[in-house]
């Protein structure tokens, strides 16, 4: 797991979405909503999910970073 700080959110991401891919067919994603979720399986939606992705990737923590950042909050949650 990694968290992106809060000083690198962006506003690219207003769903929380996952990609599925799968051996056979084609990748899919399921973008969480209520009061369902539904998936997209267009091509240029599952490549800009995909781009999506890769940038919250980049910007996240490293998970050692991370575990920090998680046990900090913690502690200021619930001490």
């Amino acid at each position: 797991m990694q968290l992106v700080p809060q000083h690198k959110a962006n506003n690219l991401v207003v769903s929380p979405f996952g990609l599925l891919g799968f051996k056979e067919g084609a990748d899919v994603v399921h973008v969480d909503g209520f009061p369902r979720g539904y998936i997209l399986a267009e091509e240029a939606d599952v490549a800009a999910a995909q781009d999506a992705y890769d940038l919250l990737t980049a910007m996240a923590a490293p998970p050692d970073e991370t575990a920090d950042m998680i046990n900090t909050i913690a502690k200021d949650c619930y001490s």
